[in-house]
């Protein structure tokens, strides 16, 4: 995870700011789907443990 973190700021120092603005769009795009998938599941395993 932590070279993930790393290459990802590597990746950011090397794009122009109006190309940052639509990476970072994006993944709080897929950060937000994350945290909704994670919300299905904690739903899910909460249901099992009634």
């Amino acid at each position: 995870m932590e070279g993930q973190v790393a290459q990802l700021r590597l990746s950011c120092g090397t794009f122009s700011t109006s190309n940052k603005k639509a990476f970072y769009k994006n993944l709080r795009k897929g950060l937000r789907q994350q945290k909704n998938d994670v919300q299905l599941l904690i739903q899910i395993t909460d249901h099992m443990i009634e």
